[in-house]
């Protein structure tokens, strides 16, 4: 099958590829976590909450992105976990997926500009820099995509 096309598919779609990726992917996933995607120009931005963690911790649990229309790269903004939330898997399942949204949209490389303290995380989940940049990177090739999770 085609992958999504940005241009001509309408937001309800993205949507529902977006809640596909992250209901395979997030334990703590429900149909009721909240969705937003803006297409502005040639940029499409999302995110994603988790609404049962940030409940949980009184702080959000997100994770934003953007991608160009036609280019098959996607950039990861921002990750956000709460302090009393770390270290229990929600932040790689958050990147999982992402990653899975990516490979089904038929993007072939996800990219990251990490703070310092968490470019440890990055690099623990296939995140590496070719010219040692403070951009990582992950090529997505070998990924299964959301049909096949």
């Amino acid at each position: 099958a085609d992958g999504w096309d940005p241009v001509v598919a309408s937001v309800a779609d993205m949507e529902a590829v977006m809640h596909q990726a992250f209901a395979a992917t997030v334990n703590s996933y429900h149909e009721e976590d909240q969705t937003i995607i803006r297409v502005e120009r040639d940029l499409v931005r999302f995110v994603y909450i988790n609404l049962r963690t940030s409940r949980q911790s009184g702080a959000t649990t997100m994770i934003q992105c953007q991608f160009a229309h036609g280019e098959r790269a996607l950039q990861i903004c921002s990750l956000q976990v709460s302090e009393s939330l770390r270290r229990l898997g929600i932040d790689r399942e958050l990147v999982a997926g992402v990653e899975l949204l990516a490979k089904s949209l038929e993007i072939e490389l996800v990219k990251v500009h990490p703070l310092s303290r968490s470019r440890q995380f990055w690099e623990s989940v296939g995140y590496a820099s070719e010219t040692g940049s403070t951009l990582l990177e992950k090529r997505l090739l070998d990924l299964p995509d959301a049909s096949n999770a």
